[in-house]
């Protein structure tokens, strides 16, 4: 599903697909076995990524990433933001997988109604990196 995908993703995700052993439908990021990943897996491998960063963060002097971040905590963020800069609630919960759209805006537009939450500051930026 690439749906909505920024162009510069899609052809970073269309690359490593085309790299892999696996290159048929199913899961884009597999074990060594070529199944889906677990749960605990991916978020080994996200720890290690932020890590990572947090180290080449460090060396320009910027704020690291919290290492508390989940898969789960990104989704929430994607969504919510998404959800504050105003696009359709259909359209988001397609992207999340959701057939009810006011399931998702009553799990995740709660942004909208917090003080001090405006993505307004940034919108085009969310915009021009996420389409």
């Amino acid at each position: 599903m690439t749906e909505g995908l920024p162009d510069a993703l899609r052809r970073e995700l269309t690359a490593y697909k085309l790299r892999t052993l696996y290159s048929d439908e199913g899961p884009m990021f597999r074990n060594r076995k070529g199944k889906r990943q677990s749960v605990s897996n991916v978020e080994r491998r996200l720890k290690t990524v932020i890590r990572q960063a947090n180290l080449r963060l460090e060396e320009i002097g910027l704020r690291p990433i919290d290492e508390a971040v989940t898969p789960h905590s990104l989704r929430r963020l994607y969504a919510s933001l998404r959800f504050a800069l105003g696009d359709d609630p259909v359209y988001v919960a397609n992207q999340l997988g959701h057939t009810e759209p006011g399931f998702s805006m009553k799990v995740y537009a709660s942004c909208k109604t917090r003080p001090g939450c405006s993505a307004s500051a940034r919108r085009g930026e969310f915009r021009a990196a996420c389409g």
